[in-house]
């Protein structure tokens, strides 16, 4: 509630900058709009009111989903490497952007392309092609580089802190458990 006072605020505050200095209008004009917006004309108030509730309503919901997003860092389920997750034209992709596991290679050597195996893990797509859907994000593929193996992959936000990435194999699906990444030595 306090970031929709915050727009509000901003609103009110931006509208009355421009009418105070409105160009063309006679002085005891620009004092008289002001004097509208700060406190006068019930009209006014109203129709200003109403257009900042109408601001704040339709920034809300991006205020709420830049917490709840799955843009981000994620940290896999094994711990062993952090994926990070963004917009790749209309679908979401994220990519390998640290490999934690000290055991694990430095190259895609399972990749079932001989081509593939010499590059470097960090910087592999993980996540591919995924769409938005009812429930969070579909018809996309996930690459798990320990098997060489891409699979069909969706998934969803659970909660801000945990990501819910499902990979399938015909019928057979399973799910992983995905925590947001922070940097700090406590996540490692």
């Amino acid at each position: 509630m306090a970031k929709v006072c915050n727009i509000i605020s901003l609103f009110d505050h931006a509208l009355k900058h421009y009418l105070s200095g409105s160009r063309g209008l006679p002085e005891a004009e620009k004092r008289r709009n002001l004097h509208c917006i700060s406190c006068g004309s019930v009209a006014m108030n109203g129709i200003c009111m109403a257009s900042a509730c109408a601001l704040a309503i339709s920034c809300f919901p991006q205020v709420v989903a830049a917490r709840t997003s799955v843009y981000g860092r994620w940290l896999t389920d094994d711990r062993a490497g952090v994926v990070e997750i963004n917009s790749c034209g209309n679908a979401l992709c994220g990519k390998l952007v640290a490999v934690l596991d000290p055991k694990a290679p430095d190259r895609d050597i399972n990749n079932p392309d001989p081509a593939r195996r010499s590059r470097p893990l960090v910087g592999v797509a993980i996540l591919t092609g995924l769409v938005r859907d009812t429930d969070g994000w579909s018809h996309g593929q996930a690459y798990d580089p320990k098997a060489g193996r891409t699979y069909r992959a969706a998934i969803r936000l659970v909660r801000d802190d945990r990501l819910d990435v499902t990979g399938c194999i015909l019928f057979i699906c399973r799910t992983r458990h995905w925590t947001r990444f922070k940097e700090n030595a406590d996540d490692l």
